[in-house]
């Protein structure tokens, strides 16, 4: 996964910033760029009277298998929606590993939840989901592609589309970790690869522990 910053050109970290970039960055052009770096993923307006669309966006890639993206919107959910004409064994097919930074509604095929900040969801490209929030948009997501999640596959499988209470055992680990992945630190790691590495490590051990903790749970 590789990234150009779309204002000024540069390699990653990608930034983009609607309020720096001025009339460039409409919602229908933002809607263009978004699926570079969060494939599958639009904005809609939360409403038809909606103050002026605003948003930040900033993506790095840990490796050529997975992806961190920050996202805040002012007034504006997220949707996230399968591709057409995409088999389901396809390499593009992802996991999405999402922190709620603010309350939200999410709904997503037959289930729906409430979300309060710190909550994680685990979602697959593959699937419909609507990430509808309070007030703002805020939330850091990790993508990963499914063959990256190795013998965890069907793990993942068990806990898709579940929320986790952020004060919920690993998930308060997993929360806080992700809470720190800032545009600071994804500077310090751009040019130091091990570094990278032991940062998806870290964020696949924790989901790991996290996930089969909530599906032993339920069995």
């Amino acid at each position: 996964m590789h990234f150009k910053d779309f204002v000024n050109g540069l390699s990653e970290p990608f930034r983009l910033n609607s309020a720096m970039a001025g009339a460039d960055i409409s919602l229908p052009r933002f809607n263009q760029i978004l699926p570079q770096v969060l494939p599958n993923a639009q904005l809609h307006l939360a409403a038809q009277q909606a103050p002026a669309f605003g948003v930040n966006l900033s993506a790095f890639s840990l490796t050529a298998r997975a992806s961190i993206v920050m996202l805040q919107a002012h007034h504006a959910d997220l949707v996230l929606a399968p591709p057409a004409l995409v088999p389901a064994t396809s390499n593009s097919q992802q996991w999405f590993l999402l922190c709620a930074w603010e309350s939200a509604e999410f709904t997503g095929n037959a289930n729906s939840c409430t979300l309060q900040a710190g909550d994680l969801l685990l979602l697959h490209s593959s699937s419909s989901a609507t990430l509808r929030p309070h007030l703002n948009l805020n939330c850091t997501i990790i993508a990963l592609q499914e063959h990256c999640v190795g013998y965890s596959q069907t793990l993942f499988r068990q806990a898709c589309n579940q929320h986790f209470c952020a004060d919920s055992g690993w998930a308060r680990l997993l929360s806080a970790h992700l809470h720190e992945l800032n545009e600071p630190f994804m500077e310090r790691i751009a040019t130091v690869p091990s570094d990278q590495a032991v940062c998806l490590d870290t964020i696949l051990s924790l989901a790991v522990m996290m996930l089969g903790q909530s599906v032993h749970h339920y069995i």
